[in-house]
């Protein structure tokens, strides 16, 4: 398996070895560089005392980024020696020094920089010896496009090998082709949304609570944003087990195993190009267009204890079930925007949720009947614990609370 067919947290020096045996060229998903851009043959500050990055440094980096996510996504190495020849080839090592800290600078370096943001961008070093080794920056095709640097003001985009300057043609065309593109998701938001209200409110839940406090549910729907995707025969491919997957996290130091909203088993039956499985309170469809979706209703007094850790072990759950069928189906860190809805029905028009702690420190209301959080951007495994962490602490916001603490993921062993 190649570097570009690997998950961007497995790829290892191993691949970048195996770019310098094949001499792998540059093309239109792979710019190699040497080191760090300078100016008049000068070593870029980093090089010498790792005090900062030059400005040529960054430029040209962060463009080649820019083009990258214009275009059909790619990867970035610096480190790498390069033949002279055209298209230039890998050719050997040349580690950077403090390249762990190099990767966290060029991180923030890509955010600041890029306008609007680009959301699906991994960055790494890998060690050769010591603390030196090469970069990696990997980029997918973004749905915002197009983007450009903040300092030039100009868009650049991926060419065979090179990356170049678009002119204001080409701009207005990619911004008409992707701007159809966000529209679309928007508009399959739209949809889900509006079928998850319709059953929330006309549909009878299938157990025997008192209803006279209303009811209250939420949707985490997770859609691919390249609409490349294409999960076939999913009803065979997917059990129960790859749907509720166990969340324990650490809370400054204490280890915590999360309220799940799931119990019981599923009922599991094929839908047109899918597959859903209904319990009493969750149901989860897959779609083989790489719709991933969790609703979760209850009624009557179990309203009252809506909680977020339900909506974190959720949105948790989906992530891991996007996961297995990311490596089912070959789509390893392609992106996936995501939404979330709360509702609720009630007569005063308040939504109760506990937050704070998972145990439920205090309860705040929030009068309002439906609410949808900002939506999020997902593209591999390793940006599981901060999206968490956000979603938890908007969670917590809607309510007027605030989160004061990280929690970090334990995974099972």
């Amino acid at each position: 398996m190649s570097i570009f067919d690997k998950a961007f947290k497995e790829v290892s020096l191993g691949d970048i070895d195996q770019l310098i045996n094949e001499e792998y060229p540059e093309d239109q998903h792979l710019e190699l560089k040497k080191t760090l851009p300078s100016r008049n043959n000068k070593p870029d500050p980093w090089l010498i005392d790792q005090s900062r990055i030059g400005d040529k440094a960054r430029n040209e980096i962060t463009e080649e980024v820019i083009a990258f996510a214009n275009a059909d996504g790619g990867i970035l190495i610096l480190g790498l020696d390069e033949t002279t020849n055209k298209p230039a080839r890998a050719n050997d090592k040349l580690p950077i020094p403090a390249i762990h800290d190099l990767a966290e600078r060029i991180k923030l370096q890509i955010r600041d920089c890029i306008d609007p943001k680009i959301p699906n961008v991994n960055v790494k070093g890998i060690i050769i010896e010591d603390d030196m080794g090469v970069l990696l920056v990997k980029v997918g095709q973004s749905y915002l496009a197009p983007h450009r640097s903040i300092h030039s003001k100009e868009c650049y985009i991926r060419r065979d090998d090179r990356s170049e300057k678009m002119n204001m043609r080409e701009i207005k065309d990619l911004t008409l082709i992707r701007n159809n593109s966000f529209n679309q998701i928007q508009e399959l938001f739209a949809e889900r949304g509006v079928l998850f209200r319709e059953k929330f409110f006309k549909d009878e839940l299938p157990y025997a609570y008192n209803f006279d406090g209303g009811k209250c549910g939420f949707r985490v729907s997770l859609l691919p944003t390249s609409g490349r995707s294409q999960y076939i025969n999913v009803f065979n491919q997917i059990t129960q087990s790859d749907i509720t997957t166990r969340l324990k996290v650490s809370i400054n130091e204490h280890l915590l195993d999360i309220q799940n909203p799931i119990s019981g088993d599923f009922t599991k039956r094929p839908i047109v190009r899918g597959v859903l499985f209904y319990g009493d309170h969750l149901n989860v469809e897959i779609s083989e267009t790489g719709l991933v979706e969790y609703t979760f209703i209850m009624g009557g007094s179990y309203k009252q204890e809506l909680k977020a850790s339900w909506l974190i072990s959720s949105v948790y759950s989906a992530i891991m079930l996007l996961e297995n069928l990311k490596k089912k189906f070959n789509n390893l860190d392609e992106e996936s925007a995501i939404e979330i809805e709360l509702i609720q029905d009630t007569e005063s028009g308040f939504f109760p949720v506990l937050i704070g702690s998972f145990n439920g420190l205090y309860e705040k209301a929030v009068k309002d009947r439906k609410i949808v959080l900002p939506q999020y951007s997902y593209q591999s495994i390793g940006e599981t614990e901060d999206l968490l962490n956000l979603i938890h602490k908007d969670f917590a916001h809607m309510a007027g609370k605030d989160i004061t603490y990280h929690m970090e993921l334990r995974p099972e062993p």
